[in-house]
């Protein structure tokens, strides 16, 4: 039996490394894209016909009531942005769980 040579080794373990760097580019930027498009997701798939309480459903259901990502820069009253920590409790860590698992979401 031939043995993988050294090289072959490391010219896949470097295409492995360089494949896992542009799927967690590409979740992150989507990511990203997804929180900057305009209007709110409750709205569009319910329509604007629905109420308060199914939009609220519809949020919590579909993790849209939690932060994006483990940390945002929200403004107080007077206008400044703070820092603020969320943790590991976000969507952006909950989508790559379920990545992980071979989960990959719902499409609205």
């Amino acid at each position: 039996m031939r043995l993988l040579s050294k090289h072959k080794v490391l010219g896949s373990l470097r295409r492995i490394a360089i494949l896992l760097l542009v799927v967690w580019t590409v979740v992150s930027l989507v990511t990203i894209l997804i929180e900057l498009v305009p209007g709110d997701p409750a709205v569009a798939v319910l329509g604007e016909q629905a109420t308060p309480e199914q939009f609220e459903q519809f949020r919590q259901r579909h993790g849209l009531d939690r932060p994006p990502f483990f940390f945002s820069l929200p403004r107080d009253s007077q206008g400044k942005r703070h820092f603020k920590w969320h943790g590991a409790d976000n969507r952006y860590t909950d989508y790559w769980k379920s990545i992980l698992q071979g989960d990959m979401g719902q499409s609205f």
